[in-house]
């Protein structure tokens, strides 16, 4: 399928649909067998204020929240989505999109970026301190 792109666009697009594909089993396997459980001290973490990593990006800013043991993608507007964790730094957003969030960690455990996938890009957001 790759071979037949006729461009690095398509390809590109090849490659995110493929992705998608895989990113909706991880969820549906998840949602169906919770095998990957963070604690909640582990999932605060997580949480905070993350912007565009490159200045003049066109990324929306957006809070990480937690409530109980579950993460949410939190906007300005008040918009949510739940995300859902396929591995201990990598989680699907909820929406049957195909976008993920990693989360980027030092050697210590502290999280300090985060990388978010969409049909777009591969996007950098940095950590608020």
């Amino acid at each position: 399928l790759l071979a037949k792109a006729k461009d690095e666009g398509e390809k590109y697009l090849f490659k995110w649909y493929l992705n998608c594909i895989e990113n909706s089993a991880l969820l549906t396997k998840q949602l169906q067998t919770e095998s990957i459980k963070i604690g909640k001290d582990t999932l605060f973490n997580y949480c905070g204020y993350y912007i565009a990593a490159i200045p003049n990006e066109r990324l929306m800013p957006f809070a990480i929240i937690q409530n109980g043991n579950k993460i949410f993608r939190h906007f300005d507007d008040g918009y949510e989505d739940a995300l859902v964790p396929i591995s201990r730094s990598k989680f699907v957003i909820d929406d049957n999109s195909g976008r993920t969030i990693e989360f980027v960690m030092s050697e210590n455990g502290e999280i300090f970026d985060l990388i978010l996938s969409n049909k777009n890009g591969i996007y950098r957001m940095t950590k608020k301190k």
